[in-house]
């Protein structure tokens, strides 16, 4: 999954590679509603966490979080193209 993210999402989100667990914590770049960008994620059939659902206040953070385990590796690479092109669609 990072190798995707390096190729398709640098220029919309940064994050950390993980040393271990199942997810990866991505931030969005810019001012992009993370709502509104789950919401268009899951309306092309790709599911992603928002922040705010960590936060113990419910706190709004353009960050969002991502499952690799259960994916396939073609799933994978399909997924962080949609989700290059609907960051796109925010700027």
């Amino acid at each position: 999954m990072c190798e995707q993210i390096d190729k398709y999402l640098l220029d919309y989100v940064t994050y950390n590679k993980p040393e271990g667990g199942l997810f990866v914590w991505c931030e969005l770049k810019g001012d992009i509603d993370m709502a509104a960008f789950c919401k268009k994620a899951l309306e092309n059939k790709v599911a992603v966490v928002p922040g705010s659902s960590f936060m113990i206040d419910g706190q709004n953070i353009n960050c969002f979080r991502m499952n690799f385990s259960n994916p396939s590796d073609e799933d994978i690479v399909k997924g962080m193209q949609i989700l290059a092109k609907t960051a796109e669609s925010f700027k």
